[in-house]
């Protein structure tokens, strides 16, 4: 995963990007089990809420008492039809 966007994004936050893409979603306990040397569960909870609210990265689930984070799925692109050469199957 090498995109624009991890340009903006500290090593620590790409690596819990990278995790949440491997597994799908996890908790924090889980998240903080695969990182190296890894940061408090408040530092990683700090980290997902800036991925979540600042830059729109992640996304949560409640389940229990505890929050599961997962991937955005990645925003498509969008080009308006006056980039195709057919409107419809007609020619312009």
């Amino acid at each position: 995963m090498n995109t624009d966007f991890q340009k903006h994004l500290s090593r620590r936050q790409r690596q819990i990007l990278d995790i949440l893409y491997e597994v799908g979603e996890a908790s924090v306990l889980e998240i903080q089990s695969k990182l190296p040397k890894a940061p408090t569960p408040m530092a990683i909870r700090r980290m997902l809420q800036i991925l979540e609210e600042d830059k729109g990265l992640v996304k949560r689930r409640k389940e229990g008492r505890n929050y599961l984070y997962m991937p955005r799925p990645a925003r498509a692109t969008h080009l308006s039809l006056s980039h195709f050469p057919f409107h419809y199957g007609k020619s312009r």
